[in-house]
């Protein structure tokens, strides 16, 4: 099963643990690159190793798949989504997305 719309306005922190996670509505079987895909929104690079090794086993396969699916849904949606309603933070968030992805 995989959430489906895994990004930071659906993980509730607490004391810089995460403490749940929320908008399950997305719920589907599918391919785990597409929650994954998320580690690329989280700087720095150690946050993504916590959070792959948090996660579980992840094929290398899976783990490239996610690093598209970050480019696409969580870098290149967001800078289309914040230039187009001139909301500059979230098209500066997808920038840096796509270059944490691309430099991984």
């Amino acid at each position: 099963m995989i959430h489906g719309d895994a990004h930071a306005g659906n993980l509730l922190v607490d004391g810089g643990a995460l403490a749940a996670v929320i908008d399950w509505i997305d719920l589907a079987v599918g391919d785990p690159a597409v929650d994954l895909a998320i580690g690329w929104s989280l700087p720095p690079r150690r946050a993504r190793a916590d959070f792959l090794a948090a996660y579980g086993p992840v094929s290398a396969a899976t783990w490239a798949r996610a690093r598209v699916n970050a480019v696409a849904r969580h870098g290149l949606a967001m800078i289309a989504a914040g230039t187009g309603t001139g909301d500059a933070g979230v098209a500066a968030h997808g920038r840096a997305v796509v270059a944490r992805a691309l430099v991984d």
